[in-house]
């Protein structure tokens, strides 16, 4: 009989349906999740990163002219009332292991707006790439979740390919304890 359950779990697990197509591993009370999802010109990825059904953030590119050239502005919008961890209206950069929570550094802070990723500049001499995240590597934005009356700190891992004018949405880990740091890349 713990046979049949025992394979009657493992068929339930391999055949049930994988929320955003994703991987959860779950340390202590960190969630973590894996997504690979790819935003560019036109695209935008909706990220509900408690997984409450509803989304928390947005990724999204603009397309602006002005005097002869065209400004691909690559964002992160926190949406409710979320927030994001910005530097003079950019999103903030963040490099493995920074710590996310109350005692950040003096020249970033929390907004519930919008914070530019990178900027495509295409002009008729070529084109350029301006913003303080560097292409072809990862680096991590600090998120915000203000739910009933608490914090929950979280970070999401960006790849911005400049090759494929094409970035990406890696993964993503939010800390279950509320009013409690994270570190960036941490799970």
């Amino acid at each position: 009989m713990k046979l049949i359950i025992a394979i009657l779990f493992f068929v339930a697990m391999t055949v049930a349906p994988n929320a955003e197509n994703s991987t959860t591993i779950a340390t202590d009370n960190i969630a973590h999740f894996t997504v690979n999802e790819n935003f560019a010109f036109g695209d935008n990825y909706l990220l509900d990163i408690d997984r409450d059904g509803k989304s928390d953030f947005s990724f999204t590119t603009a397309s602006i002219y002005n005097e002869g050239a065209v400004y691909n502005k690559y964002m992160i919008h926190a949406l409710q009332n979320h927030e994001i961890l910005n530097a003079a209206e950019h999103a903030a950069v963040l490099e493995n292991n920074e710590v996310i929570g109350t005692d950040m550094d003096a020249s970033i802070h929390w907004t519930s707006g919008a914070g530019q990723i990178i900027e495509q500049i295409i002009t008729n001499e070529g084109t350029n790439w301006f913003g303080t995240w560097s292409g072809g590597r990862s680096q991590y934005v600090g998120i915000k979740v203000n739910k009933n009356g608490n914090a929950y700190y979280g970070w999401v891992e960006i790849i911005v390919d400049p090759a494929t004018e094409q970035a990406y949405v890696v993964d993503y880990a939010i800390n279950r304890t509320p009013n409690t740091s994270i570190s960036a890349g941490q799970f």
